[in-house]
């Protein structure tokens, strides 16, 4: 199954729902051309409702740790350490 998407307006906000599969090829291409169609017609808001899409490729073949947050009194924090005053 080959992806669709439909689009509806709620409170001023275009929901884009999709269903089928993403993948590299069709599915991306239509996803993108329904995006690009309605930023060309002035919509900003718009969500994208991926609730039946029942296949997602991704060519990413790395895997990113996660950046751990610097703590407060971390050199590593804007500012060097943070200091309580009272």
């Amino acid at each position: 199954m080959t992806m669709k998407t439909s689009t509806r307006q709620v409170d001023g906000v275009t929901i884009v729902d999709c269903s089928g599969r993403i993948t590299l090829g069709e599915g991306s291409v239509i996803l993108k051309d329904t995006v690009k169609d309605l930023l060309s017609k002035g919509q900003k808001r718009i969500l994208l409702n991926l609730g039946d899409v029942n296949y997602r490729f991704s060519t990413s073949k790395t895997t990113r740790k996660p950046q751990s947050k610097p703590s407060a009194n971390s050199s590593h924090f804007p500012g060097g350490p943070v200091t309580h005053r009272p």
